[in-house]
């Protein structure tokens, strides 16, 4: 299909593919699998959410002062700088 050729063929739209499908991936381990994870190791549902819950309070607070850099550097930079940090959480936590 057209819209295929567009989002694989060209360059920008596929990284917009791929930095979508890498969030997807960070939010599902982040609300599905380290909870399920940290329950099995024996930690309790108020532990489990307070780590769930901080996670979404630093990513709600962090878009004030992103999308404020974005605006005036671009939006690039910040994107790359994101995953890059999610990227050191994410091994930091397993």
């Amino acid at each position: 299909s057209t819209f295929l050729q567009v989002s694989f063929q060209d360059r920008t739209y596929r990284a917009l593919c791929q930095g979508g499908v890498t969030n997807k991936i960070a939010d599902t381990l982040v609300w599905v699998l380290f909870p399920l994870f940290f329950k099995f190791h024996g930690l309790g549902v108020i532990y489990i959410g307070w780590i769930t819950g901080v996670y979404a309070m630093v990513w709600g607070l962090c878009q004030f002062w992103t999308g404020h850099l974005a605006d005036r550097i671009g939006r690039k930079p910040p994107v790359l700088l994101g995953f890059a940090l999610l990227s050191a959480g994410l091994a930091g936590t397993a």
